[in-house]
């Protein structure tokens, strides 16, 4: 069998099933990816350039800019700190595929060799996998989808976002990814949500194929909850019937107007539509309402979850970088 070494990339919408997907594959010896989304890279590469020189003095910044992430603010949070180790090798990064390497296996969740397979789980790098693909040509990335109608009451249960926001996100996400399949090909999978809560064995085998890795029994069962938040929090088995919940929780309206949004990527994808009958335009009024509701909303999360000083410091340096996400 020949072998990957990553980066893996687990991609797709918020809400999705990525956290649950990265953390059943975390479980083969073979792979190992960080519990904390990283969202930093896009904006690290188009601020120092996709050919940066690692020999220059402005890596000193590139990692004083690294200890200001979210990302470094959340692993700090869960009990990791910088220790001699990740300075040692810190000084001997010299390209952007060997500071994604540190990133990934210092901050991992366990012990690695030199087979393992490093990666991430950030959804919304989805729209960046051209420009992954120029940083690392060899890496490989999974794209879970979710039906956009679920998608969008978990967005709002949780964040209070704008499920209409949400389903044009979806939208614009499918089918920028539309043609990835055959770009890619070998390199490149779309899972539904769907079939890996209801068929986690064949899928996970399914996986281990993509990933040229041997298929092992334990990627079918969490060590620890993979969810805190929603239906599936603090639940340590996967919900096989975590699905379809629109069908109760959303009016008539709400379904019909989400499935008029994404109509023609609903049918694409094979997700029925109940009410919607064709595509609705948004127009950039409704957009930009939508928008500010999710900001605000947001930053009230945030604030909520870590108090007003570090909300408000987590919330903009996350919207920074996120721009480059979005």
């Amino acid at each position: 069998m020949n072998t990957f070494g990553g980066p893996l990339f687990i991609v797709g919408m918020p809400r999705s099933g990525t956290k649950l997907l990265r953390d059943l594959l975390n479980q083969h010896p073979k792979i190992c990816m960080p519990e904390v989304e990283t969202v930093f890279f896009p904006f690290f590469i188009k601020k120092y350039g996709e050919d940066f020189d690692f020999n220059s003095p402005q890596k000193e910044q590139l990692f004083q800019d690294f200890f200001n992430t979210p990302f470094f603010w959340n692993m700090k949070r869960i009990g990791f700190s910088i220790n001699k180790n990740f300075v040692e090798r810190q000084n001997m990064v010299k390209s952007w595929g060997e500071f994604a390497n540190l990133v990934f296996s210092f901050f991992g969740p366990k012990q690695i060799s030199e087979d393992v397979i490093l990666g991430d789980k950030t959804p919304q790098y989805i729209v960046h996998l051209e420009l992954f693909k120029r940083i690392w040509p060899e890496a490989k990335f999974i794209h879970l989808i979710r039906d956009p109608r679920d998608v969008c009451i978990s967005a709002k249960n949780i964040w209070n976002k704008s499920m209409f926001r949400t389903a044009y996100v979806w939208k614009n996400t499918i089918q920028k990814t539309a043609s990835l399949k055959e770009k890619y090909q070998n390199d490149y999978i779309e899972i539904k949500y769907e079939n890996l809560i209801s068929e986690v064995e064949t899928v996970m085998r399914l996986l281990s194929s993509f990933l040229l890795i041997n298929y092992d029994p334990s990627m079918c069962e969490l060590a620890k909850p993979a969810e805190n938040y929603g239906d599936a929090k603090e639940r340590s088995n996967v919900i096989s019937n975590n699905k379809q919940k629109f069908l109760k929780k959303l009016s008539r309206r709400e379904i019909t107007l989400i499935e008029e949004i994404t109509f023609a990527e609903l049918a694409r994808l094979t997700y029925t539509p109940l009410y919607g009958k064709k595509e609705k335009e948004v127009n950039s009024l409704e957009l930009f309402n939508w928008l500010l509701h999710d900001g605000y909303n947001s930053m009230k999360f945030h604030i909520k979850e870590k108090g007003v000083s570090e909300g408000l410091f987590y919330f903009f340096k996350l919207h920074k970088q996120s721009n480059y996400t979005n």
